[in-house]
């Protein structure tokens, strides 16, 4: 083995979440591998001419066209920070754990409670490109404080600085400063790191639709243009949100608000279409309608800009006389619908109908509701409106509360209609799309999930996040003893699956430090400091940290999702987690050689242990690094198995 001797060993696991910027610069060296040179940064003149692009010299006083606000580069500088928290099993909140023997599955659904921007890092390395439709109504922009309180805040008096408002001596330049545009600043800086690592966790295929008001609906528009592209804008709905308008507005009076969505990538989404409810307009029968159903008329003629040659003709009426398109031949302006070969087919197959009026004859196609214009069975269906009128106000939201706990336990929800409807136009039924609200509130996402699989025997899957933001003392929901919105959110989706006749089957994290104690980067004061801090780390486990919560730390860090199967095994008298069906091997407890073949005979993908299973024992360590590096007490030709610690 002496050829080995200078391999570095077993890997370590990094206990940090995933950073954006390293991930897309990997990215970007796989498209221009000739950009980078040894020391593997990128030279962007190069990436510029690998896409064609010999431009000018850039001019550094020339502006860009963009958003910008005071604090928008400590915003971008807090996106790149990785997080060393974890997400800490809850057990006594959770609902569903299915145990079968050794084997443990969790629940396919998820309720975080925690500051979702720490959360949606946390989330990062397990659930890439993994989330089919996200929704989120996220605080609007009254002017209030935000509870969601990031470490970028701007003072007022710094605002006013930055913005050019005060001068050096601390005195006012205007006589009348804008402090409105601090609140405009502190929304986008609030919004925009969620949004962007909200992005990378979508889907190719997957959109996300977002709640807002007037107040920052444009700046949320630029904000997205930047994240995710305005090539990638889908639509701007607007929802009626009031039944009846407010007296005391000083203008107008609102009624309406919006919802936003865009694409991760508008080439790939597909959004469903709506099935056609109202088919009061099909009122006419033939003796097709067994096969074909009823049928409405629609005129064959049209009038178009694009004209065609080919669809402009002279069709014979009942008399014997010529009906142009547009009632007369020298109106060329109209065309018919229909080729002349294909007027021919509607002819032969009773499509055609001619009707006589005052003017002449008019010719119509049959429009049946089972069939389309070729005889081919159909689905009639529309593309969904941009404009949600009635059925989709806020009042029904109330009442929906209300009907679950009996009083007014949540502050301005959103309707489960609204919800619904958005995520049945963005999921499939027939595949186990992913939900994701990371400002979940009191959870009507969750239950417009839990209420679209039962209508169309769907398996969609929910993950919510939530700060527990506390409930003030003299509220209705406090009294009732939910102390947090996190603690209602849970509630409601299990009244609404006991409403639904479900299983609310969902599995609770909370948002925790590391169990493990984190290194510290910084050069130490003095050799003292030094020597506490290699003390410390002799042991980096938490003595208070349990084995689940290990456990749960280092599958989420290692890239496996929340909802893993995971079973208990025994190999060589140690104890084993087997994660997905034996991909993955977990070890918390003391090693012996034996269960280091044991493992290695099973044939992993991965193996990860702790330091400490291994109690100092280096030969070991040693060892079971090339064990499972070479596979040499397997016969055969094996891939090697990877192998870290922690």
């Amino acid at each position: 083995m002496n050829d080995k001797t200078k391999d570095a060993g077993p890997r370590k696991l990094s206990l940090k979440s995933a950073v954006p910027a390293e991930e897309k610069l990997r990215q970007l060296k796989r498209l221009f591998p000739e950009a980078f040179d040894e020391t593997q940064s990128p030279d962007w003149e190069r990436i510029q001419t690998a896409l064609g692009q010999f431009a000018e010299t850039p001019d550094p006083s020339r502006m860009r066209y963009g958003l910008s606000w005071p604090g928008k580069n400590e915003c971008l500088k807090i996106i790149q920070q990785a997080s060393t928290a974890t997400l800490r099993p809850v057990s006594d909140s959770s609902d569903a754990e299915e145990k079968k023997g050794s084997s443990v599955t969790l629940a396919q659904n998820l309720f975080i409670e925690g500051d979702n921007l720490e959360v949606l890092k946390l989330l990062q390395k397990a659930y890439y490109g993994k989330v089919k439709s996200i929704y989120i109504d996220p605080p609007y922009n009254t002017g209030k404080d935000f509870v969601y309180k990031d470490n970028w805040k701007t003072p007022l008096k710094e605002y006013l600085r930055q913005t050019g408002q005060l001068d050096e001596n601390g005195r006012k330049t205007s006589a009348n400063p804008e402090t409105n545009g601090r609140r405009h600043s502190r929304w986008l800086s609030m919004m925009y790191p969620r949004l962007y690592l909200a992005r990378n966790l979508l889907s190719d295929d997957g959109v996300i639709f977002i709640s807002i008001d007037d107040h920052e609906s444009h700046n949320l528009r630029h904000l997205m243009d930047e994240i995710f592209g305005q090539e990638n804008f889908v639509a701007q709905i607007a929802r009626k949100s009031g039944v009846a308008p407010r007296q005391d507005a000083e203008f107008f009076a609102t009624e309406q608000d919006y919802v936003i969505c865009y694409a991760k990538d508008r080439e790939k989404v597909q959004i469903n279409l709506e099935p056609v409810k109202n088919l009061d307009t099909y009122t006419l029968s033939d003796k097709h309608e067994s096969e074909r159903g009823k049928y409405k008329l629609n005129k064959l003629d049209r009038g178009t800009k694009q004209w065609s040659a080919s669809l402009r003709y002279p069709i014979t009426d009942p008399d014997g006389g010529k009906i142009w398109p547009g009632g007369r031949e020298e109106n060329t302006r109209w065309i018919w619908t229909w080729s002349k070969e294909k007027f021919q087919w509607g002819i032969e197959n009773e499509f055609i109908v001619f009707k006589k009026s005052r003017g002449g004859w008019n010719v119509y196609l049959k429009q049946y509701q089972r069939v389309d214009n070729e005889n081919k069975p159909i689905k009639r269906s529309n593309p969904p409106r941009t404009l949600l009128t009635e059925g989709f106000h806020n009042e029904l939201a109330t009442r929906e509360m209300q009907e679950l706990f009996g009083y007014r336990a949540f502050n301005y929800p959103k309707p489960v209609r609204l919800v619904e409807h958005l995520l049945r136009l963005s999921t499939n039924a027939k595949s186990d799309d992913l939900v994701m609200d990371f400002f979940a509130g009191s959870c009507t996402t969750a239950h417009a999930v839990m209420k679209l699989n039962k209508e169309d025997k769907g398996n969609r899957r929910f993950i919510m996040v939530q700060l527990p933001e506390k409930y003030p003392e003299n509220s209705e929901a406090f009294k009732a003893g939910f102390k947090t919105i996190a603690d209602i959110g849970k509630e409601r989706i299990r009244r609404a699956a006991k409403q639904l006749g479900v299983s609310s089957g969902f599995k609770v994290f909370r948002l925790d430090r590391s169990n493990f104690k984190v290194w510290d980067n910084a050069p130490p004061k003095n050799v003292k400091e030094l020597q506490k801090r290699l003390e410390m780390h002799v042991n980096h486990l938490n003595p208070k940290s349990s084995k689940e919560d290990i456990l749960y730390e280092i599958l989420l860090k290692a890239g496996h999702p929340l909802t893993t199967r995971i079973e208990k095994k025994e190999m060589a008298g140690t104890k084993i987690y087997s994660v997905e069906n034996g991909k993955l091997f977990l070890c918390l407890e003391k090693l012996t050689l034996k269960a280091v073949h044991a493992m290695a005979k099973a044939e992993p993908q991965e193996v990860i242990c702790l330091d400490s299973c291994f109690a100092g024992n280096d030969e070991l360590k040693t060892n079971a690094h090339y064990y499972f590096k070479c596979r040499s007490t397997v016969p055969g030709d094996y891939p090697e198995i990877l192998f870290r610690t922690v």
